[in-house]
């Protein structure tokens, strides 16, 4: 129960203003992302407890967030692109805020985890 109220506080926390470049992500193809960004900040979640569908910017602002909580540098997720291997994804990020130098990245999504290809 303290898991998903922190859940629900993090996710109303997850606002953004910024203009992405939207993906068309499948909901099964969210809630994994969801995953990912949970796991990262050390929840132990399933696919069956994601129960709101997230928006385009929220899943980029939760990507990223769970990036940085990996160790990676992740000011602004520009892209994610789904992998032929299920639950794992390329991300692209702006490293620093301000900045033009671009970072890619693989994560699990269903391990919470990310490393650098």
């Amino acid at each position: 129960m303290k898991n998903v109220i922190f859940v629900n506080l993090f996710l109303g926390l997850l606002i953004s203003s910024t203009s992405l470049h939207a993906e068309t992500l499948s909901n099964l193809q969210k809630k994994e992302l969801t995953i990912f960004g949970m796991k990262a900040m050390g929840l132990n979640v399933g696919i069956g407890q994601v129960k709101k569908i997230l928006s385009t910017p929220e899943i980029h602002e939760m990507v990223a967030a769970g990036l940085n909580l990996n160790g990676h540098l992740c000011a602004e997720l520009v892209e994610i692109r789904p992998l032929k291997i299920q639950s794992t994804y390329e991300v692209r990020c702006i490293a620093y805020r301000g900045g033009s130098a671009k970072k890619q990245y693989v994560i699990d999504a269903l391990k919470g985890v990310a490393f650098v290809p």
